[in-house]
């Protein structure tokens, strides 16, 4: 299990096989399943321009987009989660690595 964070704080969970690591804890997963929570849209501040989806191009067609899930959690709160097989994450965003036992 891999906490993650941005700029504003606790972005969400991983959880997955760690495949290797380096010294500045960059870290190569397989396996992944992400946990993240967001506010509903009427609630988030989205500048007019990002509104709107981007077209499918080639990059879709060579690799599937993953299906994300979204679940109401209450208070205008949405638990989004997805599966992607592998995945590599930036030692600069991760808070904590805990084993977890499957």
């Amino acid at each position: 299990m891999v906490i993650t964070r941005n700029a504003n704080g606790i972005r969400g969970v991983l959880h997955a096989t760690l495949v290797a690591f380096d010294k500045q804890w960059n870290l190569a997963i397989t396996d992944v399943l992400e946990i993240w929570k967001k506010k509903a849209r009427s609630k988030r501040k989205i500048p007019p321009g990002l509104g709107t989806p981007v077209p499918r191009g080639t990059a879709a067609a060579i690799s599937a987009v993953p299906v994300v899930t979204e679940t109401p959690v209450g208070g205008g709160v949405w638990e989004c989660t997805r599966h992607i097989p592998q995945m590599m994450v930036r030692g600069e965003h991760i808070v904590l690595v805990n084993i977890v036992e499957r």
